[in-house]
């Protein structure tokens, strides 16, 4: 999918951080990625992706306190599936809220589009 659905839908699938890196990629005139891309058998999604480039990008929200992506197994497993994505050949881009919300999240994007 190219563009993403309306902003209830991805309340339901996606995330309100996964909706802003989209508009802030989206209003920098840059390539927009595909949303919500499968790259293996297993089921698992990437927030967006360049297949053409090979970049998968993951927001990474609920870094603080207690989310998913601080605590195990959910962080094992976050490293476990970008490990696999890297030897198969693909770039990975993973950023936090802070990154999102400063924008240098949106510059890592800039940049690897350039290269």
């Amino acid at each position: 999918m190219t563009h993403p659905p309306d902003p209830a839908t991805i309340a339901r699938r996606g995330s309100q951080l996964e909706l802003l890196l989209w508009t802030q990629i989206e209003q920098a005139c840059l390539e927009l990625p595909q949303w919500q891309y499968q790259i293996d058998d297993a089921g698992h999604k990437w927030d967006f992706a360049y297949p053409g480039r090979r970049v998968l990008i993951e927001c990474q929200g609920g870094t603080r306190g207690l989310g998913r992506h601080s605590r195990e197994p959910g962080y094992t497993e976050d490293r476990a599936r970008a490990n696999r994505a890297q030897l198969d050949g693909w770039r990975v881009l993973e950023f936090t809220s802070v990154q999102i919300n400063d924008l240098s999240a949106l510059g890592f994007v800039r940049e690897v589009l350039t290269r």
